[in-house]
């Protein structure tokens, strides 16, 4: 005997058929699970946008953009900034693939916004995005860096010292793609991906940098090539900076791009067990602490290694080693 499985999910009604009295939930992105509706009013669904073009006015979006921006041979429909412009519009309205530029190519506002009287096809924001090279992706990080001390002038926001959050994340990818490794995947287990790594200021949860790396895991030389142009992407004003990353950035040309750019660097510690002296703990707070001096294979000159013990409910503690460039 065969039983139907009652246990799956069911398909939500959408459009008309939907219940009038259903609360649907805010969005944050669009996707084929989004609720929608209809109605006979015309709406303006698109009215955010006013305010991100006088932001952009307001810090001057366009002369920055034209002072850093390396354009590509290829000359673009609109000209490079309209065509940046109308990508992050694109995102803006919330909308994540290039392909969604038809649901809004005669939009009024949108195409106000750019000046013309209909977007182009999206093959040309295609063609557009493929003509950029390899070294825009750096004039990219300096334009955000131009705009990112603008802004925190603008809100006087002038930190003296910020924090610098390096992780690793996993990007599932599906097909052929190039340099996809199947490898630590606590979602998806057993499937292709790409291991990106991030950087991120922890003070405003702004992006400063990354790469896009194959699916393995990141290198030394990989970390250290990460962690040196920090400087450079940081206002003046900021003095010391601070870096947190986990035991996969611990290698002795990381702990060197630290020390020559004088950071302050505690990375978590999974590649080594330091011995700690017995008698050499002590107690900060709720946590106890032990350290010492440790040079960990081939290395040049030793570190610290820090040791915190944090004591939970019962006899069981948990033990988090952590290596700081001195």
């Amino acid at each position: 005997m065969v039983t139907r499985d009652r246990r799956a999910k069911r398909r939500g009604k959408q459009g008309a058929n939907r219940p009038r009295d259903t609360k649907v939930a805010r969005a944050v992105r669009i996707t084929a699970d989004t609720p929608y509706g209809e109605c006979s009013e015309r709406l303006t669904a698109f009215g955010g946008l006013l305010a991100l073009v006088k932001f952009l006015e307001l810090i001057g979006f366009e002369q920055v953009f034209a002072a850093h921006y390396v354009h590509p041979k290829r000359e673009a429909k609109l000209g490079g900034y309209r065509m940046v412009l109308g990508i992050l519009m694109l995102l803006f309205i919330g909308f994540q693939r290039l392909g969604h530029f038809a649901y809004v190519r005669y939009d009024a506002m949108v195409c106000g916004m750019l000046r013309v009287g209909a977007l182009p096809a999206v093959s040309t924001f295609w063609r557009s995005l493929r003509s950029l090279s390899i070294v825009q992706s750096a004039a990219l990080l300096q334009l955000g860096a131009a705009l990112r001390a603008r802004v925190w002038a603008l809100c006087e926001y002038r930190p003296a010292r910020v924090t610098v959050n390096i992780d690793t994340t996993v990007s599932t990818v599906y097909g052929a793609i190039e340099g996809a490794r199947k490898g630590h995947h606590p979602t998806h287990r057993g499937t292709k991906g790409l291991r990106p790594v991030l950087c991120f200021l922890v003070e405003t949860r702004e992006y400063l940098c990354g790469t896009q790396r194959r699916g393995e895991t990141i290198t030394n030389r990989e970390g250290a090539r990460q962690i040196r142009p920090f400087r450079k992407l940081l206002p003046a004003h900021v003095q010391d900076v601070r870096v947190h990353g986990d035991g996969e950035c611990i290698g002795w040309e990381s702990v060197q791009a630290c020390r020559d750019e004088a950071f302050q660097v505690p990375f978590g510690n999974k590649r080594c067990a330091p011995p700690f002296p017995e008698a050499g703990g002590y107690r900060h707070g709720d946590h106890e602490y032990n350290e010492c001096g440790y040079r960990l294979g081939d290395w040049e000159a030793p570190c610290r290694f820090v040791a915190m013990r944090i004591v939970k409910c019962g006899p069981r503690s948990i033990m988090i080693t952590q290596i700081i460039p001195s």
